[in-house]
């Protein structure tokens, strides 16, 4: 009867010649080429360890360990046999939830971590995932792409609830992701970290007490659209000692109450 320290039955060690192992890079972090090459002019063999591989019908692929292996192609040792630990019989979720598993301790981007919790169908980062793409935008890591969203950590503290310490709202992000999108499309600035959290705070705080059409009209007419919005945000922050993303919150309030005369939203207070 197999123990705790026995090698699971679909888990074995076996030596790979490195031209075999591939890395999917829907598993696993993105790939840094300048770390690849500090391993590369680093390298000690001796403390190179041992990769994390999935066998898949199509051949070997690696779960922990894509940097060292980018090393050794970079040291031109193609021909040469690793050791590795090999698991058979995954999936693309399970290959996912391994990698996570192996590097809770280490210095992996929450960026990537995020990415990775979709593909392993983690509940949270998976409907967040979905909430994105209701509004026609993505998870990906490009700074200026339209309808790309990097601020993977505000949408989860929105989602969460954690930005204001409230408990989870999933109709918070929604609703902020629908605002921005309604304002202002799917430009790189309306999906900045700060302008999510702003306008976000503001939902978490004040919910259905908010006006979403009334709010999205208000930031529609700020000449110069989210990349004004986000200036302003920085020049209040400076000025009154809030956090960027609470001047952003104070900044939406302000303009939404602008011409109310009954329902206006209390000022926003961290």
């Amino acid at each position: 009867m197999p123990t705790s320290t026995s090698i699971p039955r679909n888990q074995r060690v076996q030596w790979i010649t490195i031209t075999d192992l591939k890395v999917d890079p829907e598993t696993q972090r993105s790939q840094r080429p300048a770390h690849a090459k500090q391993i590369a002019e680093t390298f000690n063999a001796e403390a190179f360890g041992v990769l994390t591989v999935s066998e898949r019908p199509d051949g070997y692929y690696v779960i922990d360990g894509q940097h060292r292996l980018a090393a050794l192609h970079i040291l031109g040792w193609t021909n040469q046999k690793v050791p590795c630990i090999v698991f058979s019989g995954l999936d693309q979720a399970e290959e996912a939830q391994r990698f996570i598993g192996l590097n809770t301790s280490k210095a992996v981007r929450t960026f990537d971590k995020f990415r990775l919790r979709v593909v392993a169908g983690e509940p949270i980062a998976f409907e967040i995932d979905a909430i994105v793409r209701k509004h026609g935008l993505y998870v990906a890591d490009s700074a200026r792409a339209t309808g790309c969203v990097r601020a993977v950590r505000t949408l989860e503290d929105i989602y969460t609830g954690k930005l204001l310490r409230t408990d989870p709202n999933p109709d918070a992000l929604d609703m902020t992701l629908g605002t921005v999108t309604r304002a202002w499309g799917t430009e790189p600035s309306a999906l900045d970290a700060i302008v999510l959290g702003g306008i976000g705070a503001v939902y978490l705080r004040y919910g259905l007490g908010v006006d979403t059409m009334r709010m999205a009209d208000k930031l529609t007419k700020i000449d110069g659209g989210a990349y004004a919005f986000l200036a302003k945000t920085r020049m209040r922050a400076g000025l009154s000692g809030l956090s960027k993303w609470a001047s952003a919150a104070q900044l939406a309030i302000d303009l939404y109450n602008s011409g109310l005369r009954k329902d206006a939203l209390p000022p926003f207070t961290k």
